[in-house]
């Protein structure tokens, strides 16, 4: 399924069509990837995406044209995964100074596909991850928790996710709004190009957050494991600046800097 609006500029996709987009993208002509993999292209409909007004021939419009070479060698890729008791749900984006794409989950397998300013990524992160100002004091201190409960948070998600933090936290109102089910675990993990620093090893940071009605924490580890601690939007707005700019080897001038600077929430 492909559909394109030239107003708005977006494309909406189902996930298989997504995913030969991708591959797309990505693979070379004298690819020697296995022959699942070389098939994934074809997913991909040139003469649907002609119909739906995104392709002329075998050419993307101007505006994805623009939107798929940031896409195929971006500086940094970010991903937005959300867990919880619901369906997971996965974002992405890829960004050069110059530009930006992303890639929303819209639910039951569909994907939009639109382009943002590089300098609107940390407010673009906090709404696809759909945070916002959150009570104070819902988590008691400072908490240690065992190293494996991230996984069982952030990967899978569910009933039995529900059940272990309830069982680990303290009491507190989080720890109530986690045993009823109202959480959600909250990833935003950044992946920069290894082309941008080739003396330095690839960087790639994560930010992990438990998100209440009445209150959000984030995962920290530590050498003895893993802690979880009260936070605030206003504490992780210069985060997510911090997390978003290129390493200060790889800014060569103004046009490099993604993003703006903070603007703290309340």
């Amino acid at each position: 399924m492909i559909t394109y609006d030239a107003g708005s500029g977006t494309l909406a996709l189902d996930g298989r069509t997504l995913q030969g987009l991708l591959a797309r993208l990505t693979t070379s002509d004298d690819s020697t990837t296995g022959d699942a993999a070389q098939e994934e292209p074809n997913l991909f409909d040139l003469a649907e995406a002609e119909r739906a007004g995104a392709y002329v021939g075998q050419t993307p419009v101007p505006e994805l044209a623009h939107r798929f070479a940031i896409m195929a060698d971006p500086w940094l890729v970010v991903d937005i995964e959300l867990t919880g008791l619901d369906e997971p749900v996965g974002h992405r984006i890829w960004l050069r100074p110059e530009g930006g794409a992303g890639v929303a989950d819209a639910g039951e397998g569909h994907y939009r596909l639109g382009g943002l300013h590089p300098s609107s990524l940390p407010a673009v992160l906090i709404r696809l991850a759909r945070l916002g100002p959150r009570p104070r004091h819902g988590l008691h201190g400072v908490q240690p928790l065992p190293e494996e409960v991230i996984d069982i948070v952030r990967r899978q998600g569910g009933q039995s996710a529900t059940e272990e933090l309830t069982r680990l936290l303290s009491p507190s109102p989080v720890r109530d709004a986690v045993a009823a089910g109202q959480w959600r675990c909250v990833t935003m993990t950044t992946h920069w190009s290894p082309h941008l620093t080739p003396d330095q090893p690839p960087r790639a940071e994560a930010i992990v957050l438990l998100d209440t009605p009445v209150g959000l924490a984030r995962f920290e580890p530590r050498d003895t494991g893993l802690e979880i601690i009260p936070t605030t939007m206003s504490t992780l707005w210069p985060e997510l600046i911090l997390l978003t700019q290129p390493a200060e080897a790889a800014i060569t001038g103004p046009a490099a800097t993604l993003t703006t600077q903070p603007r703290l929430l309340t």
